[in-house]
């Protein structure tokens, strides 16, 4: 049953999930109106911490709130060493390249703070031009300090 589903089945999966892609993605382009995508970019990990085996990142069209690429990693791979902590950031470029490789125009990227991914896309040729912004959740959890900060002093 197994060796069915690995020979038949994975590969119906695949041809499926291609063509989904290949739709969101024209419908992404579409709506853009030829200025350009602004996605959102994040990764999740299968284990709170740094034993995580396996990350998926995400990429999401922010105007049409689709998932135009999704990226499976696991810390086995070439290129991470055994490191969960680079998961992420490797997940992100292989995304954003893959974007880039299929003349998808990406304007902006909004992400979190993760250092390490916006080194690797800075440093990357591909993806050096995107311009790079913070998500309003980690913009203002700074800020709310501040506030009640300002706040208890005032009183």
């Amino acid at each position: 049953m197994r060796k069915t589903i690995r020979e038949i089945g994975s590969v119906a999966i695949e041809r499926v999930y291609a063509g989904w892609e290949e739709t969101v993605r024209e419908v992404a382009v579409n709506a853009s109106e030829g200025d350009g995508l602004q996605v959102s970019i994040d990764g999740q990990y299968d284990s709170p911490g740094f034993t995580s085996s396996n990350c998926k990142v995400t990429t999401i069209d922010c105007h049409t709130k689709l998932a135009i690429s999704g990226v499976a990693l696991s810390k086995k791979e070439d290129g991470i060493d055994g490191m969960s902590i680079r998961m992420e950031s490797e997940g992100a470029l292989r995304a954003l390249v893959d974007l880039v490789n299929h003349n998808i125009p990406i304007k902006k990227l909004v992400s979190d703070q993760n250092a390490m991914v916006m080194k690797k896309l800075r440093e990357h040729p591909k993806t050096a031009h995107i311009e790079r912004k913070l998500d309003w959740w980690h913009v203002q959890k700074h800020m709310r300090k501040e506030w009640w900060k300002v706040r208890v002093e005032s009183e």
